[in-house]
């Protein structure tokens, strides 16, 4: 529910969205779409994989800037991961302009 909300909000001001229901399939997106690509929400809490993993596996696909999003306080999730590897962060819940500011800020727009 909470990809298919974020989805919407982002289609809603323009941007084209890919999903992926757990971390490998983030990581099959990605290879698939790479040079496509322009930025990763990556949820830390997947099936599958978690997220400190999926990042892993991203940095090694692509250098694309990838934007952590989880219901723990951002503190606590950078701690998880290394210093570089996260563009910016977003605290669920989150309110719709939030998504939209931060993954604008990162992307320059």
């Amino acid at each position: 529910m909470v990809r298919d909300v974020g989805r919407r909000i982002l289609e809603g001001v323009g941007f084209s969205v890919l999903t992926a229901g757990d971390g490998r399939q983030g990581l099959e997106r990605l290879s698939e779409h790479r040079g496509e690509v322009v930025a990763v929400l990556l949820d830390l809490t997947m099936p599958e994989m978690d997220g400190v993993e999926a990042l892993e596996g991203l940095r090694r696909i692509d250098d694309v800037p990838i934007l952590l999003m989880s219901g723990y306080p951002e503190a606590d999730v950078m701690r998880q991961v290394s210093t570089g590897q996260v563009a910016g962060f977003v605290e669920k819940p989150y309110r719709p302009e939030t998504l939209v500011r931060t993954i604008r800020q990162v992307l320059g727009l």
